[in-house]
C-alpha cells in the first residue's frame, strides 16, 4: 500500500516539474513555488528524490555559491511553470527564463552547457516530452486556439506515428512533398554545403552504377518513397486527418495551396495572394507581414541554393525508380502531383 512517507517543511508546492528514472527505481522533483515564501531570487531549484523501493523521500543539499559571487547560471533558482525530460543520463529543463538546465542523475549535479538556434520565448503554461535525443516544448492551448509544431523528420520516422496517436488521435499532419528527384537533390546540395568533401550524387546513389540499382539506404533517397512513409502513418491516423501539401505550388501559388491547408484545418480562408509577393532573387515567394509592420518574411540563406549539375542519366534512372512508387502515392491520397513524364494532369488535382 503507498502512503506518505515525508512531508516537506513549508507545505505542498506547485508548478513543480517531475521525472521517472526507471533503472535507478528513482522519481526525482525539481522545486516549484512553496505556499509559503520562495523566492525567486533567493532560493535554489530543490531537487527531492523519491524512491520507488523504500518509499522514501530525500533532498539534494544546495550548491555552494560562495558569499559575493554571482550565482552560476548552470544552477536553476525557484520559478514557475518548469518542465523536464529525461534523454539518456541527463534531464533537461526549461522553463519561465528561457534558459536550458542540465541535471546528471548519476553524477547528482548540474551540467554547463550552451545552447544554439532561435530560443523559445519564455512560458509558464507548456508541456515537454522527450521523442529520441529531442526534447520537444509545446505551449498551452487554450479553447479557440490551434497549436502547430514542425518536424520535417516525423512523417519518416517509423516510431512517429505511434507516438503521437498515443499522445492524441485527434491530431492532423500537415506534409509538405515535392518532386522526389528534386527533393534527393536537394538533400545532398544542403549535405554538400556543410561537407564539401563528400562523395558525388551519383556514387551515393547506386549500390551498382553498371545495374542501375538505387541505394534506398541512402536517406536522399529513402525519403522520397512516400507511399511507403504514408503507409505507416495510415496505421494510426485516418486520411481525412492527413494533408499533403505541394511543394512546387506553395512556389506557384502559394495562397492557393494554403487556402487547401485552412480548410483542412477548419479556418476561415484569410490568407490570400495579397499576402504574398515572388522573391525574383531566391525563385520563392514572400510573405508580406501586417501593414506598418517590418519588411517582408522571406526563406533564408539555406533555401534556393543552386544544384550541381547532374548527369541527365542519373536522373532519369531516378524518375524511373519512383514512378510506381509516385503511382501508388498518387492512389493513396486521391492527388496527382505531376511528377511524373506520363502524368500531364497539372496542377494537382484533389479528390471530391
Amino acid at each position: 500500500m503507498l502512503r506518505w512517507t515525508f512531508h516537506q517543511e513549508g507545505g505542498g508546492r506547485t508548478l513543480h516539474a517531475v521525472v521517472a528514472v526507471e533503472r535507478q527505481d528513482q522519481v526525482y522533483c525539481f522545486g516549484g513555488l512553496s505556499r509559503v515564501s520562495d523566492s525567486a531570487v533567493k532560493y535554489q531549484t530543490k531537487v527531492h528524490i523519491f524512491n520507488t523501493v523504500s518509499l522514501r523521500w530525500r533532498t539534494l543539499p544546495p550548491v555552494t555559491v560562495e558569499v559575493g559571487r554571482e550565482r552560476p547560471p548552470k544552477i536553476p533558482y525557484v520559478g514557475r511553470g518548469y518542465t523536464a525530460v529525461l534523454i539518456e543520463a541527463v534531464i533537461y529543463m526549461w522553463g519561465g527564463r528561457r534558459r536550458l538546465y542540465a541535471f546528471d542523475v548519476d553524477a547528482h549535479r548540474w551540467l554547463e552547457n550552451e545552447v544554439s538556434g532561435t530560443v523559445p520565448k519564455g512560458r509558464c503554461h507548456h508541456s515537454a516530452c522527450a521523442l529520441g535525443k529531442v526534447m520537444e516544448l509545446m505551449p498551452k492551448t487554450l479553447e479557440g486556439q490551434i497549436t502547430m509544431e514542425k518536424t520535417p523528420s516525423y512523417f519518416v520516422t517509423r516510431e512517429a506515428p505511434a507516438r503521437i496517436s498515443a499522445m492524441s488521435r485527434d491530431t492532423k499532419v500537415i506534409v509538405v512533398v515535392r518532386d522526389p528527384v528534386t527533393r534527393a537533390i536537394s538533400d545532398y546540395t544542403q549535405t554538400l554545403s556543410k561537407k564539401p568533401d563528400i562523395p558525388s550524387f551519383e556514387s551515393l546513389t547506386f549500390r551498382n552504377r553498371t545495374t542501375g540499382l538505387i541505394d534506398t539506404s541512402w536517406s536522399a533517397i529513402q525519403i522520397g518513397i512516400y507511399a511507403k512513409h504514408l503507409d505507416n502513418w495510415l496505421q494510426y491516423f485516418p486520411m481525412e486527418q492527413i494533408l499533403f501539401v505541394s511543394g512546387e505550388r506553395l512556389i506557384s501559388d502559394p495562397a492557393g495551396e494554403l487556402g487547401h491547408v485552412q480548410d483542412f484545418l477548419g479556418l476561415k480562408r484569410i490568407i490570400t495572394d495579397k499576402h504574398f509577393y515572388f522573391n525574383q532573387t531566391k525563385g520563392f515567394p514572400c510573405l508580406k507581414k501586417a501593414e506598418g509592420s517590418s519588411k517582408p518574411h522571406c526563406l533564408g540563406k539555406s533555401k534556393g541554393r543552386t544544384h550541381p549539375n547532374i548527369d541527365p542519366e542519373v536522373v532519369q534512372r531516378l524518375r524511373d525508380f519512383y514512378r510506381p512508387f509516385n503511382m501508388k502515392f498518387y492512389q493513396m491520397t486521391g492527388r496527382i502531383f505531376g511528377w511524373d513524364d506520363i502524368m500531364t494532369l497539372w496542377p494537382p488535382v484533389y479528390k471530391n
